[in-house]
């Protein structure tokens, strides 16, 4: 009946007996559909089917078909109609019927495809009529919606692009569009359009909404002369560049916490001994493009491109989970990416990080010529740069202020103190060798001791009954689901301590929101956690502490040995046969050796295993985690699972599966708990106790 009356024409018979039952033998498939066709006849009334020689068809008027009217409000093409049109379009196709036929899915498939088009062009439509209208929140919104349909469409992205402008946010326009630039290179390796780049060329070009009149201007106003030049006009204007007046927006600054990363090529004046000055643009203009690249990725914005460099804000113009995080991760990925361009075979690019975290006054200024700038003024733009001088090439240098803020995230080594023009004391510097894998998230960000833990006690006692049920035998997964902040992992970490005071084996995974495309991500990390893999091991060290890793438990070292490697992207050298198999093959015996490790320690002892932020996992992860549940029921361990809200596993219905939703709460009984902690050794002042619990309470109301 959906085929029919999404259709709206006579269908053959042979048709909807291939669609529906294709698989069937050809006498089967027409019995079913004539009991098909018999049944629908009994429900909707003889009168409702309409048979035309070897062909079948609903007669009008019989089903209200949205796919029909849908189409028919994008034909209208009016605002209203536009409007209807997009608030029809919720899901795709019948979402809720699956047929197994491969000419159903086709068919469904395809017209998935072309109503989600359509979708898109009402959606994209009606939001450009509500821009030109000077509804700019609407088209935003409606852009937002066309973007969730295709993530790809440049007409939406171009839509919300404008939209931002027009609400005087153009700084995050901007920082859209290099979002938008670096996602089309890496998911379709391809630029912006034309239209997309001519747009964001404009915005670049047009001086801000609010700005203060040039001197220029002011002097016509003064005099009244019009657009053309006087020679007195003519002679302002020449004072004006050379003076390089700055004209600012108004109300457009604003103090804020920014990490800020000056990158830098390494003596890029001794290219000039042997090659053309185009060649050293060419060359300085790779290094920027794949800087800002690499920056964009991680959440930086690109506010300027300074000579032989970048200078990059991470903060602005939207504040992110771990700025520093970011900032340090976008300078190592730079320098890994510099160093692997192959675009100069004959000249390596060499370059150098320096980054600082500290208050900034940060806003967007034009000058004169309505070039446009966002300029950030304090000591923390010269710090990063004072420390990019300081490292050398491949380092990526660190102030205090940013290491501080990364906890034991990172291999940081302490540097001799710099001078720092305008401080009157030396600054102390570190330098970033890698990330640490020999710790866990958790114990990286908050140390190795724990804070009590406050208000949770019936939260904790689940998980401890669900651990002793693990146990006996009988395994058991446990969902926590909450926003960022709440506390999923400290309840995790407090399991992990009871589990290592007992002697059992803890395996721990992590995702990480910049690596939601890295097959296997948080697998490999803790691989190279157990490994003890240390930042400047050689790839012949790496190997030696896999094999060491994988020998005690490994049915088929040789071939295990090989899959990890490749996993870890280690080269073999010859230790072990490469593997004769096709990619698929490879990454089922690769998922298959990853669980067998966890059935083979579980079946040794029992076994804790945390994953955490599954709403940043990578698909293929998600389907290993997914083996990982079923698997539970037959193995003596207990799996955490954390995750904040929008994350809906498939597996999650499961009897075996708990879900504990995590709300904030700040119950009375935990008033004494606040006021007394082991790092405090005297209570809080009942008075500050009682504010604070005020504040809770009236934040959630």
């Amino acid at each position: 009946m959906a085929y029919l009356a999404c259709t709206s024409r006579p269908q053959p018979r042979e048709r909807l007996a291939d669609l529906l039952w294709g698989a069937h033998f050809e006498a089967q498939a027409r019995q079913n559909l004539r009991q098909a066709l018999s049944l629908l006849r009994r429900i909707l009334g003889h009168e409702a089917l309409v048979s035309e020689d070897n062909a079948v068809s609903l007669a009008p008027g019989v089903i209200d078909c949205d796919v029909i009217r849908f189409e028919a409000l994008v034909a209208e093409g009016s605002r209203a109609s536009l409007a209807a049109a997009a608030d029809l379009y919720r899901n795709p196709l019948l979402t809720d019927l699956n047929i197994a036929e491969e000419a159903w899915l086709d068919w469904r498939n395809s017209e998935r495809e072309r109503l989600a088009g359509l979708a898109v062009d009402s959606m994209v439509g009606y939001g450009q009529q509500a821009l030109r209208a000077g509804n700019t929140a609407a088209a935003l919104k409606n852009a937002n919606r066309a973007i969730a349909v295709n993530a790809l469409r440049e007409d939406a992205h171009r839509l919300a692009i404008q939209a931002l402008a027009a609400l005087g946010r153009k700084a995050e326009a901007l920082k859209y569009y290099q979002d938008l630039a670096a996602r089309l290179r890496h998911e379709l390796s391809t630029e912006p359009d034309a239209a997309t780049r001519l747009l964001v060329a404009e915005l670049r070009s047009a001086p801000p909404p609010d700005a203060s009149p040039t001197s220029n201007e002011l002097h016509r106003k003064m005099h009244g002369t019009s657009g053309g030049k006087t020679g007195t006009e003519t002679t302002a204007a020449r004072v004006d560049n050379a003076t390089a007046e700055v004209v600012v927006r108004s109300n457009s600054f604003e103090q804020r916490q920014l990490t800020i990363m000056v990158c830098n090529l390494i003596g890029p004046t001794s290219y000039s001994e042997n090659l053309d000055p185009e060649d050293i643009h060419d060359r300085i203009a790779t290094f920027q493009k794949t800087a800002a690249d690499v920056a964009a990725r991680f959440g930086g914005f690109v506010a300027q491109y300074q000579g032989y460099g970048v200078l990059v804000y991470f903060g602005y113009p939207a504040a992110h989970e771990h700025d520093a995080e970011r900032a340090v991760r976008a300078g190592l990925a730079i320098l890994d990416s510099i160093g692997k361009v192959a675009a100069f075979p004959e000249m390596q690019l060499r370059a150098s990080v320096g980054i600082a975290t500290g208050l900034v006054v940060v806003g967007e200024t034009s000058t004169i010529d309505d070039n446009c700038h966002h300029i950030a003024t304090g000591q923390t733009p010269n710090l990063a740069t004072r420390l990019q001088t300081r490292a050398a090439s491949g380092d990526v240098v660190i102030a205090t202020s940013t290491q501080r803020l990364l906890g034991g995230r990172f291999d940081c080594r302490e540097l001799d103190p710099i001078e720092v023009k305008g401080q009157p004391y030396p600054i102390e510097a570190w330098q970033v060798h890698g990330e640490r894998t020999d710790v866990s998230r958790y114990e990286a960000r908050h140390g190795a001791g724990l804070s009590p833990l406050v208000g949770r006690q019936e939260e904790a006692e689940l998980l401890l009954r669900r651990w002793n049920q693990s146990r006996s035998g009988e395994g058991r997964v446990v969902v926590i689901s909450g926003e960022a902040g709440i506390g999923k992992s400290r309840i995790a970490e407090n399991m992990v301590a009871i589990c290592e005071a007992g002697s059992h084996a803890c395996f721990r995974y992590s995702c990480s929101p910049h690596h939601t495309d890295s097959a296997l991500f948080p697998f490999i990390v803790q691989i190279e956690q157990q490994a003890g893999f240390r930042p400047g091991d050689s790839d012949s060290t790496r190997l030696e502490k896999l094999e060491a890793l994988l020998k005690p438990t490994s049915a088929n070292l040789p071939r295990d040995g090989a899959l990890f490697a490749e996993l870890l992207s280690l080269p073999m050298d010859g230790r072990h046969p490469a593997l004769k198999a096709s990619p698929q093959q490879k990454q089922e015996m690769t998922l298959g050796a990853l669980l067998n490790r966890l059935k083979d320690a579980a079946t040794r002892a029992p076994l804790l295993i945390v994953f955490e932020d599954a709403h940043w996992i990578d698909p293929t992860s998600l389907d290993l985690l997914g083996r990982m549940v079923s698997s539970a029921t037959q193995l003596p361990l207990l799996l955490i699972v954390t995750f904040r809200p929008g994350f809906q596993p498939d597996w999650a219905d499961q009897p075996h599966v708990t879900a504990l939703p995590w709300a904030r709460t700040m119950a009375p009984r935990s008033f004494a708990a606040l006021r007394w902690t082991k790092h405090s050794p005297t209570p809080l002042p009942r008075i500050s106790c009682r504010a604070l619990m005020a504040c809770h309470y009236s934040s959630r109301n």
